[in-house]
């Protein structure tokens, strides 16, 4: 196959743009024209962030604005902490007019959800740890039957990126070695839902439903995002990568809880949901974007809430992205319910 030259790109490149800009600035787009270009837009962000962790993948990217900023002396936290939350009826699914939905997202529906208790925060390199200490990875009673066929198919025995010095354990990113104490507090990432699973099951507890994640981020359907309805939340905290390239283990911000105290519900990294992405009833799919999820369907598990790498534009709380169960390269981590 024949590429074209760089230089023929950057020419391309500069036509599309230009026409795009006249047809904003005049004001002519139709709704549907509108919604392609947004479409091409959003959709070209989720190649961004397939091009930021493939670059984390083969070592090779060393941002000059990579940074990782550590607190050591906040307190350790040792255990998952776990907030009631009272059920309720709520609006699961895309109903809002303030941004663009996808098809999996529609038509939106009333869902009952059952009282539960969930972890506050994410859970966190620390609490993962022991988790790998008590040799969770060669005890097969927390493993999905799934779960054991890829952990001995693979020959798996501890999370991804771990690299184990002197009797020290380092998480390589993006070719940096990060002692993992300095990181104990922080979410962990890159995480299969296989391992999220087994983690679960060994706290004695189960990943949230999609439902339950959902109505926590909106707080029973009554905010569009889990600290209410302002963007603004997005350039005060470091959940995207608007301002800065900042990494997924950044400390908890509790200027994004929700309304029960839950942390970090949006931006930050992906959380798994416990089952795999189906459509909604009454589903249509997209006639420009076929390929969003129908291929998908009963194959993928669901994540939610977007990671440091995603545009706060693309991301609502019924935004269902969707990754193969043995997925470990993204920015995925996890929380445990009961």
């Amino acid at each position: 196959m024949d590429y074209p030259s760089f230089v023929d790109i950057k020419i391309y490149y500069s036509k599309i743009h230009s026409k795009i800009i006249h047809f904003l600035e005049n004001n002519i787009l139709s709704n549907s024209e509108y919604y392609i270009i947004m479409l091409v837009l959003l959709h070209m962000h989720m190649h961004i962030e397939s091009y930021i962790f493939t670059n984390q993948l083969v070592y090779k990217l060393k941002p000059d604005k990579f940074s990782i900023k550590i607190k050591l002396n906040e307190p350790l936290l040792l255990q998952p902490e776990f907030v009631s939350v009272n059920g309720g009826i709520f609006v699961q699914g895309y109903h809002t007019t303030k941004k663009i939905g996808f098809d999996n997202e529609k038509p939106c529906f009333r869902k009952t959800v059952d009282k539960f208790s969930v972890s506050k925060t994410l859970i966190t390199f620390y609490m993962y740890l022991q988790f790998y200490l008590d040799r969770g990875y060669e005890k097969n009673e927390y493993w999905s039957y799934n779960g054991k066929l890829w952990k001995k198919k693979h020959k798996i025995k501890h999370p991804f990126y771990w690299e184990f010095i002197n009797n020290g354990i380092f998480i390589n990113y993006f070719s940096h070695l990060i002692d993992i104490k300095k990181i104990y507090n922080y979410p962990v990432i890159h995480i299969s839902w296989y391992e999220a699973d087994a983690y679960c099951r060994w706290k004695g507890g189960r990943l949230p439903t999609e439902s339950e994640w959902e109505y926590l981020s909106t707080n029973g359907s009554k905010t569009l995002y889990p600290w209410g309805d302002s963007e603004k939340m997005f350039d005060q905290c470091n959940i995207n990568y608007k301002n800065n390239w900042v990494t997924s283990i950044l400390e908890n911000n509790t200027l994004t809880n929700n309304e029960n105290g839950i942390e970090q519900l949006i931006g930050n990294c992906w959380e798994w949901c416990e089952e795999p992405i189906y459509p909604y009833d009454n589903f249509k799919i997209d006639p420009l974007y076929r390929e969003m999820s129908y291929a998908f369907f009963g194959y993928k598990q669901i994540c939610k809430g977007g990671s440091w790498c995603v545009p706060n534009y693309l991301i609502t709380s019924s935004y269902r992205n969707a990754q193969i169960p043995n997925c470990r390269k993204q920015y995925i981590g996890f929380r445990c319910v009961k």
